[in-house]
């Protein structure tokens, strides 16, 4: 599991048993809370994330591919995509 959502819904859960537990003193408030906390997490994270993606965070950067040795040895490469951050203030 490496993808955003996924890693957001671990760290919620681990967060929420762990704030559960301390918060509340009866295990079915415990329960409750975490189950609620949980909840917010995981609609607060992706709500955020709606609000942020129209925001232009990278406006002018540019990429130049490149071509850089893979592990594998010298004779396979990989291209990537270099980006040079130009961030303008007008």
């Amino acid at each position: 599991m490496t993808s955003h959502a996924g890693l957001m819904v671990v760290f919620a859960l681990f967060v929420s048993v762990v704030f559960g537990t301390l918060m509340r003193d009866e295990p079915k408030e415990q329960l409750r809370f975490g189950a609620r906390l949980f909840a917010a997490f995981v609609v607060g994270g992706i709500a955020l994330g709606w609000l942020l993606y129209p925001l232009p965070l990278m406006q002018n950067a540019k990429c130049k591919m490149q071509t850089v040795p893979d592990a594998n040895g010298p004779d396979s490469a990989n291209t990537v995509c270099i980006l040079n951050f130009a961030f303008c203030i007008s």
